[in-house]
């Protein structure tokens, strides 16, 4: 699965909600849990629509969200939402660019 079409996908869904503008402090973990829940859901799409097979989508999926878990921070989490929830696409995608490029752990070996 290409880290690219990823990154592109879980902008584009993260991005398209169309909540009231909250601020990092007022992100819930309810609402980090829904997000990641909507990232998860999202990259299985994306494998799905690229004809993987659906073992190794489930592999890279629960993989990425292990790697995001284990290098984003709560306050990074929240910052993240909040961009997606107020519609901050490239904000979004900034903040969570650095943290996509640790990925590559979750690619199978060739």
């Amino acid at each position: 699965m290409k880290l690219r079409t990823f990154a592109v996908l879980l902008t584009c869904t993260m991005a398209g909600s169309a909540w009231a503008q909250i601020t990092t402090s007022t992100v819930t973990e309810a609402q980090i849990a829904d997000y990641k829940r909507a990232a998860q859901s999202a990259c299985r799409d994306g494998g799905k629509q690229q004809g993987d097979p659906e073992a190794k989508v489930e592999a890279f999926c629960g993989c990425m969200l292990e790697t995001l878990n284990k290098n984003m921070t709560p306050a990074e989490w929240r910052q993240v939402v909040a961009f997606s929830r107020n519609n901050q696409e490239r904000e979004e995608r900034e903040a969570l660019m650095p943290h996509l490029k640790k990925l590559d752990v979750c690619r199978p070996p060739a």
